[in-house]
């Protein structure tokens, strides 16, 4: 088996997908209580945890540097305008074997506040297109003056809380220099009674990545003892 390599290092290395076991390893690592299983994404899955916070893990560098960019400019006790509060970003390595080809990886985990589904009435699947339509109707009513559209046709749906996700995306860009463009009902939350985007990535359109998660706080690549928790 070839010899493992890092994927921070080398931008051509596989995706890595963390699956539910490497949430409970970090758990494990971090000395966490695991309460539940949630979901799995494209890059990684996400648990609720016993104190009602959320542990998701990805092998997403993109997400785990904006996480760190957002809980680096956050105030204490509270999340950045518009996102849930970041209360840790650790990264770990690990050992994958991919196609017969072993690599060694970085993934990353995230400790942040939790945010209940987001109640717009929308069924389920991508609303992407909608969001999209809807912000972009936001906008050029703003530009013209406007503070609201009066009607979104079949974006309906997203009107009580697209301002919110438009000023949160403006946000994001101007003051941490990074796009949001997933932009769909899955993706955004509730925290504390305020609208939140839970889930911002993609990689591609960060600047710096690499610098940033070479900042992030590495853990130990073994767990921790019980006792010492």
């Amino acid at each position: 088996m070839p010899s493992p390599r890092h994927a921070l290092a080398d931008p051509d290395a596989p995706d890595f997908v963390a699956k539910p076991r490497e949430g409970v390893e970090v758990a494990t690592r971090l000395c966490l209580a695991l309460e539940r299983y949630v979901d799995s994404g494209t890059s990684g899955c996400v648990h609720l945890l016993a104190d009602g916070r959320v542990l998701k893990v990805t092998g997403s560098h993109g997400e785990a540097a904006r996480a760190l960019l957002l809980m680096e400019s956050q105030e204490e006790g509270c999340g950045c305008p518009g996102f849930p509060r970041i209360d840790r970003v650790v990264a770990m390595r690990s050992s994958v074997d991919v196609a017969g080809e072993g690599y060694e990886v970085l993934y990353y985990a995230i400790v942040r506040e939790e945010a209940a589904d987001l109640d717009n009435g929308w069924a389920g699947g991508s609303d992407l297109p909608h969001w999209m339509m809807a912000l972009g109707m936001l906008g050029e009513a703003r530009l013209a003056g406007s503070g609201e559209v009066p009607d979104l046709g079949p974006a309906a749906h997203c009107a009580a809380h697209v301002a919110d996700a438009y000023d949160a995306i403006a946000w994001a860009a101007a003051e941490l220099g990074f796009a949001v463009d997933d932009v769909r009902t899955s993706n955004f939350g509730i925290a504390g009674g305020r609208f939140v985007i839970r889930d911002f990535g993609p990689d591609g359109d960060a600047a710096d990545v690499s610098h940033t998660v070479a900042r992030i706080e590495r853990i130990p690549d073994r767990p921790c003892p019980a006792p010492a928790c």
